[in-house]
């Protein structure tokens, strides 16, 4: 069976509203050589029998029906079953445009040794399909390649969405989403796949078009068990920078210890009080607590060695919070100045 040029595989759960403009966003790239791997995670409305009714319609489509494990285990899934000599991702609820495979194919035919190529993406409203893909400029097809051998750009440190990714199958095929997340999974996935990159092509065309709707995993609220999920995948990631060869940018670093270290108390705090926080707040200050102090920078090392011993809130607050607020605050107005 000859290989295709690319394997588009899609996490699909309960997206029966949005799946069929999504698959039909796939049958209408004007690059044909494809294939695409869906797998069912135990939907419990009609998305499985849409993704059957697709690959009757187009053998292109291969289908899997699995109990629920999380997107992180469908997605491990579709790697397993991927025979393209690019992989990337769409999810179930967002489209791409016509052109994606057929620009991101000219792009990679002019750099082959290129193993991992990041293209742009637009957001939009729910049912609001008005302009979804506006006509693109020639500079939007412009490619720009980025050393990455020793130090990841800022451009490509901040691109860790998987859906925006096409890989070479080679460099991923050994690579999985850590399925005990369900949050942040692609941002770790992506640092730990970027080892094996030396190179990086941006493609800034916004290719790839997100949905904003409250249904949508990143969009249906925070509660402590999603915060924590977050949390942790931010404290894997930093983890792992702290150990890889390769280093990033001080504004990658302070994102990351912004999402290790200031973002749950902020989060937490705004959440209603039940058991459920209360064990939220103890799995925080027990991370942070056993977490290497001495990889922090010098600023954060006794905020961070204080709040851990004493286990207070109000500490997190004035020390991890209240920055934070003040930071964020700060960068609104001048945004807000900029504009004018």
């Amino acid at each position: 069976m000859k290989q295709p040029r690319f394997s588009i595989i899609v996490p699909v759960y309960n997206v029966e509203k949005y799946l069929p403009s999504a698959l039909e966003s796939v049958l209408q790239q004007t690059f044909q050589d494809w294939e695409c791997i869906c797998v069912d995670d135990g939907s419990k409305d009609s998305s499985g029998a849409i993704l059957d009714e697709f690959a009757a319609r187009d053998s292109r489509f291969v289908i899997v029906h699995k109990t629920n494990g999380g997107v992180s285990s469908a997605r491990n899934q579709a790697l397993e079953l991927a025979r393209g000599e690019f992989i990337t991702s769409l999810d179930g609820d967002d489209l791409l445009h016509p052109k994606t495979l057929e620009l991101c194919d000219n792009s990679l035919r002019k750099y082959p040794a290129v193993k991992l190529l990041l293209q742009g993406w637009r957001e939009f409203p729910g049912e609001d399909f008005s302009n979804t893909f506006p006509e693109l400029s020639p500079q939007d097809t412009e490619t720009h390649l980025m050393d990455c051998s020793k130090t990841i750009p800022t451009k490509v440190w901040f691109h860790w969405y998987f859906v925006t990714q096409i890989w070479k199958r080679e460099i991923i095929q050994h690579h999985r989403f850590d399925t005990t997340l369900s949050l942040g999974e692609d941002r770790l996935f992506f640092q730990t796949s970027l080892d094996d990159i030396s190179e990086v092509l941006v493609l800034s065309a916004p290719l790839y078009a997100y949905r904003i709707h409250n249904a949508s995993l990143s969009h249906s609220g925070f509660t402590p068990k999603k915060i924590m999920e977050s949390f942790l995948a931010w404290q894997y990631t930093y983890d792992y920078q702290t150990k890889s060869p390769k280093t990033i940018p001080g504004i990658c670093l302070r994102r990351l210890i912004r999402g290790a270290y200031l973002e749950p108390p902020l989060r937490l705090l705004q959440c209603p009080r039940n058991d459920d926080l209360r064990n939220a707040w103890k799995q925080y200050f027990d991370r942070i607590a056993i977490y290497p102090e001495h990889h922090l920078p010098a600023r954060y090392r006794w905020r961070v060695a204080l709040c851990s011993r004493t286990r207070s809130r109000f500490l997190a607050w004035l020390f991890f919070v209240l920055p934070l607020r003040i930071s964020l605050s700060i960068t609104t107005i001048l945004h807000a100045l900029h504009l004018r």
